[in-house]
């Protein structure tokens, strides 16, 4: 979710305010609220727009699901902490809320690769140019740290066998039945 001034938003990127040509200080104030969603969530919450017809719901079920923001206060668990009653306002009474999530793809290593190519690869050129420079093993201390899940020695197993591509088997059954 991003908030945001529309209009400083404007002025910052076009150094022009949109309203009477008043000081960015002497603006309205525009608040902007968006919910971004991409991939499968974006697909769950077209499908929930198209079902409800009802835009409103749609997106402070989705804000009312993921965020709220409650008061602390010093004798209770954060699990009986108040709804902070600005908060309350906002999202409305009586919301409902929204759950974006979507089934779990198989587990493979094109999934893995992305994944670490997309959140993590900056992160690993730092350590391997920061290694060579100061004649360190960081990022092999880092791999040697690393414990394989059974699911990823699975997935390993299943590429020494000669198999490709993804890891279909139905892990949480083949673990059960082990266990049994």
């Amino acid at each position: 979710m991003v908030i945001y001034e529309k209009d400083f938003e404007q002025w910052q990127k076009q150094n022009v305010l949109l309203e009477d040509k008043l000081p960015i200080e002497e603006q309205p104030i525009k608040n902007r609220f968006e919910v971004r969603l991409t991939d499968e969530r974006a697909d769950s919450g077209i499908d929930a727009l198209l079902s409800t017809r009802d835009p409103e719901k749609v997106i402070f079920g989705i804000i009312n699901h993921y965020i709220c923001f409650l008061t602390p206060t010093k004798s209770k668990s954060k699990q009986s902490w108040p709804i902070d009653p600005r908060w309350a306002t906002f999202i409305g009474a009586n919301r409902d809320k929204l759950s974006l999530t979507v089934d779990p793809q198989p587990f493979d290593f094109t999934t893995t690769v992305g994944w670490l190519k997309k959140q993590v690869s900056s992160s690993l050129k730092l350590i391997v140019i920061l290694d060579e420079m100061l004649g360190t093993h960081t990022l092999d201390e880092i791999i040697d740290a690393g414990k394989l899940s059974p699911r990823q020695v699975d997935l390993i197993q299943h590429y020494q066998n000669g198999n490709c591509g993804a890891y279909l088997d139905d892990f949480e059954a083949k673990e059960k039945q082990s266990n049994e």
